[in-house]
């Protein structure tokens, strides 16, 4: 079995470029509204995936895909430049839209998507101050063990939102205090929220960042 690393998702220079196509029921959303239309079927959504990453994955170090609408075409279609590892979205979205809850998605086979080229996997983690720590770590660990035995990488990608039974919600302290419990985990990348939603000056952002 291969074992990859954080340097099989970089760039020759370490660095990341990642891009992610993995949106699913959202993307549908957005189209539905760019093309003035009620519905765009799954084979719509599934050629934009396709042509998006044949598009763009030249310049991109890894490309994330879902299996819902597109791993399976780019796969079959070869549509990922050689430069571009394959990370595979394992989690499973309680409802589609809007996602309230997630969950490991039982329909991907870790070891099946290695053989296919992947090279890590992706879980989205949803951090509500007033639910349980433990099942999110417990979900965490699912994970980071399913990757492990694959060789996977694994990347968990914390979102934080307001707790359901009180409205006080302080967004910037929560996408700290999500780190401060799940960057204890065993996963190997943690893809964080951008504090500030990524406005202000360079040092206000420096500034939140170094707290991150």
């Amino acid at each position: 079995m291969t074992t990859y690393t954080y340097k099989d998702l970089t760039r020759a220079s370490g660095g990341l470029a990642m891009l992610a196509i993995d949106q699913r029921e959202a993307l549908r959303n957005m189209m539905q509204q760019a093309f003035g239309q009620k519905y765009v079927p799954d084979e719509v959504i599934r050629e934009f995936k396709v042509n998006a990453a044949r598009i763009l994955s030249p310049y991109a170090s890894a490309v994330l895909v879902d299996k819902q609408f597109c791993l399976d075409a780019i796969v079959e279609q070869k549509a990922l430049a050689p430069n571009a590892s394959l990370i595979v979205s394992g989690d499973l979205f309680i409802p589609g839209i809007p996602v309230d809850d997630v969950v490991n998605d039982p329909a991907i086979d870790a070891n099946e998507v290695a053989k296919n080229g992947a090279k890590a996997l992706k879980l989205l983690v949803l951090w509500r101050s007033d639910e349980s720590k433990e099942d999110r770590l417990a979900l965490v660990d699912e994970f980071v063990k399913k990757c492990k035995n694959a060789g996977l990488v694994s990347i968990i990608e914390p979102v934080v939102r307001p707790p359901r039974r009180h409205a006080s919600f302080d967004k910037e302290q929560c996408i700290l205090d999500a780190a401060r419990e799940l960057g204890t985990t065993n996963a190997d990348i943690y893809k964080s929220e951008m504090p500030l939603g990524g406005k202000g000056n360079y040092k206000e952002l420096v500034e939140a960042t170094a707290k991150l």
